[in-house]
């Protein structure tokens, strides 16, 4: 895999955990818009473990939610390695109720 995000790992603990939640999604949406480009479709899900592994080294994510995004994690590596497109707006909805906050702030920012 490529490694997409080498001057975020510095800075992804200065943000907050519901922003990092919104970064992954962000990259998980991506996916969905790109289903009929493969390519570009597994280089938005490597971006998003890539991100879900910057989360497992955060001091913000020592609780159960951790474990929830592994999981989360795990799934879309599943997928990822399958090379089978799906659409990820289910697991998106998952990541996003981690934090109550992220979900707000994504509804809002999309005025739903």
């Amino acid at each position: 895999m490529t490694l997409w995000h080498k001057s975020l790992a510095n800075r992804w603990q200065d943000f907050p955990r519901f922003q990092q939640i919104i970064m992954i999604c962000n990259e998980l949406n991506r996916a969905k818009n790109n289903l009929n480009y493969p390519k570009e479709y597994s280089n938005c899900l490597e971006r998003a473990l890539e991100l879900c592994d910057l989360c497992s080294d955060n001091d913000q994510w020592n609780d159960n939610r951790l474990y929830e995004l592994r999981r989360a994690r795990r799934f879309f590596a599943e997928v990822y390695n399958s090379k089978l497109p799906i659409n990820t707006k289910p697991i998106m909805n998952v990541i996003l109720s981690l934090d109550s906050k992220s979900w707000i702030k994504l509804i809002s920012r999309n005025n739903l």
